[in-house]
C-alpha cells in the first residue's frame, strides 16, 4: 500500500488538530483585520493579534474544563443559569486580560498596569465578543459530550445489522442460551429454514434462513454461494476455480467454491 504523503487531518471537535486549527484560524482573522483597519503589514498586524489569541486560548482552556466535568453534571434548570452566569463572567475577565496583556506589551512594565476601562469606546462590543467566545466553547464542549457518548455506545451495543439495529446471535446449548460472537463465525451453510453457523469454536444448527442470517450479521458476511455465507475477515487466501468462480481457503481449513455471483461480490473487495 502506497504511503500517504501527508497525515490525516481529523479536525472534528475534541481532536488535538480542531483545537489547533481553531486558534490558527482566529489568529489570521485577527491578522487580516487588524491589517485592513490600520493600515500596516500584515506581518505587524500578526504581531498585534497575538496578544488577543493569548487572551482568549488562556480563558478557554479552563473554561472549557469547566464545562465538561462541572457543568454537565448538573441538571437541565442549573445548567442554562450557570451558561447565563458564565458567559458574563467570561466576557467580564476576557476583557480584563485583554486589556492587561495590552498594556504589558506596549509598555513592557508589568508593574504599572493600565486597568481595564468598562465604559472605554469598544467595551461593549469587546463584551458582546466575549459572550460569543462562550457561546463557540459550549457548542464545542457539548459536541465532544455527545461523539463521547455516542461511542460509548456503539462500543456497547455489539454488532450491528444492516438495517442498523443491534443484533446478537444466540444459540442453545443444551438447556441455556449461549452468544456467538459475530467476529467469531467463519462461515455458514443454508439448507432451507436452517443454518449451519460454522465457528472457530464448533458447529452451531441454528432456526433461520441464510439470507436472513447474512442480512443480520451486516457487511463483513458475503454470500458468495446459494448455500454458502463467508465472514470476509476470515479468508485466509482466494485463488482462481475456473469458470469466473473463486476458490475460498478459510483461516479454520474450509475450503469453499464461490459462484460466479458471489465471486464478483468479492472481487468487489479487493483492493
Amino acid at each position: 500500500m502506497p504511503s500517504r504523503a501527508f497525515p490525516e487531518i481529523d479536525l472534528r471537535p475534541g481532536t488535538w488538530h480542531f483545537y489547533l486549527a481553531v486558534p490558527l484560524v482566529l489568529w489570521a482573522e485577527y491578522s487580516i483585520a487588524l491589517s485592513m483597519t490600520l493600515n500596516v503589514s500584515v506581518a505587524r498586524a500578526m504581531l498585534y493579534s497575538t496578544v488577543p489569541i493569548a487572551g482568549i486560548i488562556l480563558m478557554a482552556l479552563p473554561t472549557r474544563a469547566l464545562i465538561l466535568h462541572v457543568l454537565f453534571k448538573l441538571g437541565p434548570a442549573a445548567q442554562a443559569a450557570s451558561h447565563v452566569a458564565g458567559a458574563l463572567l467570561f466576557a467580564i475577565l476576557l476583557y480584563w486580560l485583554r486589556t492587561i496583556l495590552n498594556s504589558i506589551a506596549l509598555t513592557g512594565d508589568v508593574m504599572n498596569l493600565t486597568l481595564p476601562d468598562f465604559f472605554a469606546p469598544g467595551a461593549a462590543w469587546m463584551l458582546i465578543e466575549g459572550v460569543l467566545y462562550y457561546a463557540l466553547i459550549g457548542l464545542v464542549a457539548y459536541i465532544e459530550r455527545l461523539r463521547a457518548r455516542l461511542a460509548t455506545a456503539s462500543e456497547g451495543s455489539g454488532d450491528v445489522s444492516a438495517d442498523g439495529e443491534a443484533f446478537r446471535l444466540f444459540v442453545r446449548q443444551d438447556d441455556e442460551f449461549r452468544p456467538i460472537d459475530p467476529a467469531r463465525i467463519v462461515l455458514a451453510r443454508g439448507a432451507d429454514d436452517y443454518t449451519e453457523v460454522v465457528t472457530t469454536a464448533g458447529t452451531h444448527l441454528i432456526r433461520m434462513t441464510l439470507a436472513t442470517l447474512g442480512e443480520r450479521l451486516g457487511p463483513r458476511f458475503i454470500r458468495v454461494h446459494r448455500s454458502q455465507l463467508v465472514n470476509v475477515e476470515r479468508i485466509a487466501k482466494a485463488e482462481p476455480a475456473g469458470g469466473g468462480r473463486l476458490l475460498l481457503h478459510m483461516d479454520n481449513g474450509a475450503m469453499i467454491t464461490t459462484s460466479r455471483a458471489g465471486a464478483r461480490l468479492l472481487r468487489e473487495r479487493i483492493v
